[in-house]
């Protein structure tokens, strides 16, 4: 016969007996067995039941648990996504806060100075540049997008650059490759404007180019190739750009240009190991807006009639076009000159004409020396060279500039430069007493990059 002891579902547990007498025990100890028995069957029965129950607990706290996960994977996946998005985006920037000293500083009067990177009354702690930029990269090899800002001086934000720029390799070792620029950005032209000022040493760029390029940017497109084959000896870049030509930096708020064709420039650029070669070509036209005629009469000696000499006559000039040509050559040199820390050379020569007026002709230039001295320490000098006017009968336009820098660097973000500016002015010999300014400047700078 058979005893079903439990039951659930298609799960039971049964004990068989084949007769009655299977279940009579004799002797002594018969009823103790049969105690035993009912007591190990019981116990059995007991304990499969549990281990039943255990079970189904355990696979119920698995399936809610597989239903939690599965509940939290979603957040997670766009999580992710967000995580990733971020890794496209760069936050960069750096801040330079300065203290200038001129040594003609005079309490409430203008000092002698006529450099726009000098201040006007002299003595003065300000923020020279304070620069932050945001840069989004979906893709190493396929684009970026940059928004460039400046909170400086003036104290409200200005856009510096904003563009967007497209690569494309042509083969896979991307040996040779092209980029298009489109938007504000730096004009491609020579060396100095391209190099950040958190890395130059010296606190404002060289004469020439700020005369020649307001603001270091304009608006337009800019094409740019390079070729690093292993075939070739060097690299080379070559690029085209069409701007705007008016530059973000002349103080004026108008961004028009009033010239019917943009402005031009070429540029190439070669790279052999540590030394570096670039030539540009940058062309365009200046409109002057026509004069109208006018006439200004001062009542001289207050008798209220019109006497000989009181009125001031302006003729009438019609509008005009004029060229601006700059041609200029680059170069730099990295080396090894000494055994605590790396030299480098640099020099930029400009000329052309079509600044200011339509005959005038300029010349420019700057030779640059730095030196590294060990981790901590750095030195550097430039003499500079700007001529407006570099007509053979011109006198007194011309000024020569030296730089002297001290750098200590206090860590890798942050370095602390004492510079000491000496403008020297050409003197016209026709001009009686004619002298050089007093206008030489000490210059304390903390320059804080991120």
């Amino acid at each position: 016969m058979g005893l079903i002891l439990w039951k659930r579902g298609n799960r039971y547990l049964s004990v068989k007996i084949k007769n009655e007498m299977q279940m009579q025990y004799k002797g002594k100890g018969g009823k103790l067995i049969r105690k035993l028995t009912v007591i190990l069957v019981l116990s059995a029965v007991f304990g499969y039941r549990m281990a039943i129950a255990a079970e189904d607990t355990l696979s119920q706290r698995f399936e809610d648990l597989e239903r939690k996960v599965e509940a939290m994977q979603e957040p997670f996946l766009t999580m992710q996504g967000d995580v990733e998005n971020l890794k496209k985006l760069k936050l960069s920037g750096y801040m330079q806060v300065r203290f200038d000293y001129a040594d003609s500083a005079k309490s409430g009067l203008d000092n002698e100075a006529k450099n726009s990177s000098i201040s006007a009354f002299g003595n003065n702690f300000y923020i020279r540049r304070a620069r932050f930029k945001v840069t989004y990269e979906p893709s190493p090899l396929n684009s970026k997008y940059v928004f460039y800002f400046n909170f400086g001086r003036s104290g409200f934000p200005t856009i510096l650059e904003a563009y967007a720029q497209l690569y494309k390799k042509f083969l896979p070792d991307g040996s040779i490759g092209a980029d298009l620029t489109f938007g504000q950005f730096n004009v491609p032209f020579g060396y100095e404007i391209e190099y950040s000022s958190s890395k130059r040493d010296f606190g404002e760029r060289s004469q020439a180019e700020n005369a020649l390029f307001p603001g270091e940017r304009d608006r337009g497109v800019n094409l740019n190739f390079g070729f690093s084959q292993p075939t070739l000896p060097f690299d080379w870049k070559i690029n085209f750009a069409l701007l705007q030509g008016k530059g973000i930096g002349t103080g004026s708020s108008d961004w028009q240009d009033f010239t019917k064709a943009k402005d031009m420039i070429g540029r190439t650029r070669f790279n052999y190991k540590n030394y570096y070669l670039g030539f540009s070509y940058y062309y365009g036209q200046t409109y002057v807006e026509p004069v109208p005629f006018s006439s200004v009469w001062t009542d001289t000696n207050q008798d209220l009639v019109v006497d000989s000499g009181e009125v001031t006559y302006t003729q009438a000039k019609n509008s005009d076009l004029f060229d601006k040509v700059r041609s200029g050559v680059d170069a730099q040199l990295y080396f090894d000159l000494l055994p605590f820390g790396g030299t480098a050379l640099r020099g930029e020569y400009y000329q052309g004409f079509g600044v200011g007026s339509k005959d005038s002709r300029f010349q420019g230039y700057y030779a640059w020396f730095s030196q590294q001295i060990t981790t901590k320490f750095g030195l550097a000098y430039r003499f500079d060279r700007w001529d407006p006017n570099a007509r053979e009968n011109a006198k007194g336009d011309r000024v020569d500039q030296h730089d002297f820098v001290f750098h200590y660097y206090w860590d890798s973000n942050t370095r602390i430069s004492f510079e000491y500016v000496m403008p020297k002015d050409e003197l016209d010999p026709a001009l009686a007493g004619d002298k050089d300014r007093k206008d030489n400047v000490f210059r304390v700078q903390t320059l804080f990059v991120f």
